[in-house]
């Protein structure tokens, strides 16, 4: 192909994409545009016509680029899923009245520290959130998967500097930048499984050094896990890592792999009652009565909040000061106190609704990745709105997780705003062209 061929095939394409209003399906409809012209020249030049001459009549017919632009325009428009916005707004709604709720109900609290500002915090934090959430639905999902190794490298080294930090200065899991408490294991299992779910479709997985690669990358983050005491983020970790193992098909029949991911579950289970103070919670979980005012005083006043709420509740700013730790991992109880068992019951309702559109959001997914990212992020968020409920009902022993967006550590919330964006983003381009299977997706009428 000449210059001038070459000109003039790239002004019809340009041509055809000027209609077409969404950018970021121009790359594919140009792929797929020359493909259908290319089989069509080939034709033409076995018969026996010049290059030049078989172009202009591939060119003749497909039809008007105008025609072809409106078509694949009206085809490869973004897709929002307006009804899953709507109950996240709900949700985020519910979240901020609850911490306004907590923030102004305290006057009665022994540690007043810890809720003053809170309110003005969460909604910094939620805006924060929000923007991320809107700039993770404008980006393109797929190109997450190229920086998938730096995510994980960068997630490890976070993590392995947690470590020693919390081992010099006593905290747990959290690091201070500039004044600002930074949960680094609250958001790893989610960035963690992002970057691994990119790596997957990387490695070639029937080789072997490939699939001991995968293997290692899985493995080695559950050590800062366990070894820091946090066994519930390694939990989280864990079964998030078992649904991307069934969601990917050249996974699913390393049978191995599966039984050991959920043998490190039943680890990170196990964890926390294997030394004396361990121990005792563990009593204090299944005879809560007996170390009611030592180990189980969580346990039995967040019980007596859900005896003593009624049905509608006790109001905004209702003070509950017995109850410790009501912003994060008591906020459903503290929820239901305020609002009474319509709230809490209206609260569980919309997060299953959550789920079952999550669920849905993968049906509805083609591209195997995107199904992937929607498959792990579901059931991370999905495992920190049921356990939560349990934990109130004394069912699942105590542990520091919230529903998300209810939590006060504002990393956390801004991370899991970015990946509900990234599931978003995911839902608006189902129907981009997709070069491997461009034929089902694209009709292009030639005469």
């Amino acid at each position: 192909m000449n210059k001038t061929d070459e000109c003039k095939l790239n002004a019809f394409m340009a041509e055809v994409c000027s209609y077409i209003k969404w950018a970021d399906v121009h790359d594919e409809v140009v792929l797929e545009l020359r493909g259908h012209v290319e089989d069509r020249i080939e034709d033409y030049v076995n018969r026996g016509l010049p290059y030049s001459d078989a172009l202009d009549k591939a060119l003749k017919d497909m039809g008007a680029p105008a025609e072809i632009g409106r078509g694949l325009h009206r085809v490869h428009r973004p897709q929002t899923d307006w009804l899953f916005i709507c109950m996240m707004g709900v949700y985020v709604g519910i979240a901020l009245i609850t911490m306004f709720s907590i923030s102004g109900g305290t006057a009665n609290a022994v540690n007043l520290s810890l809720y003053q500002g809170m309110f003005s915090r969460k909604l910094l934090w939620t805006g924060l959130g929000l923007g991320m959430m809107i700039g993770a639905t404008l980006f393109d999902y797929r190109r997450l998967r190229a920086y998938s190794v730096y995510l994980w490298w960068g997630i490890m080294l976070l993590m392995m500097y947690t470590m020693i930090y919390c081992h010099r200065f006593g905290t747990i899991g959290k690091i201070n930048l500039g004044g600002v408490s930074v949960d680094v294991f609250g958001f790893a299992p989610f960035l963690l499984l992002i970057a691994i779910t990119g790596m997957v479709a990387r490695l070639r997985l029937h080789r072997r050094n490939d699939f001991l690669m995968f293997t290692a990358l899985c493995a080695i983050p559950m050590y800062p896990f366990l070894k820091n005491g946090m066994p519930a983020s390694g939990l989280e970790y864990s079964i998030g890592l078992i649904a991307l193992l069934l969601a990917t098909p050249a996974l699913r029949k390393h049978r191995g792999i599966i039984v050991g991911a959920v043998a490190v579950v039943i680890v990170c289970l196990l964890a926390p009652f294997t030394s004396d103070i361990s121990a005792m919670r563990l009593k204090a979980y299944l005879h809560p009565q007996l170390y009611a005012h030592t180990a189980a005083y969580q346990y039995v006043q967040g019980r007596q909040a859900l005896r003593d709420a009624g049905f509608w509740g006790h109001g905004l700013h209702a003070s509950l000061p017995l109850l410790p730790g009501i912003q994060d991992e008591m906020v459903f109880n503290y929820a239901v106190y305020a609002f009474g068992w319509i709230g809490g019951i209206s609260i569980v309702a919309l997060a299953l609704a959550l789920l079952v559109r999550l669920v849905w959001m993968t049906t509805k997914t083609t591209d195997v990745y995107g199904t992937q990212l929607v498959v792990v992020v579901g059931v991370m968020l999905g495992i920190q709105f049921i356990y939560p409920v349990l934990m109130a009902f004394g069912v699942v022993p105590m542990v520091s997780v919230s529903f998300p967006m209810f939590g006060t550590d504002g990393c956390v919330t801004v991370v899991e705003f970015a990946c509900l964006g990234v599931i978003m983003s995911i839902y608006r381009r189902r129907h981009i062209v997709r070069v491997a299977n461009a034929s089902q997706n694209v009709r292009i009428h030639v005469e």
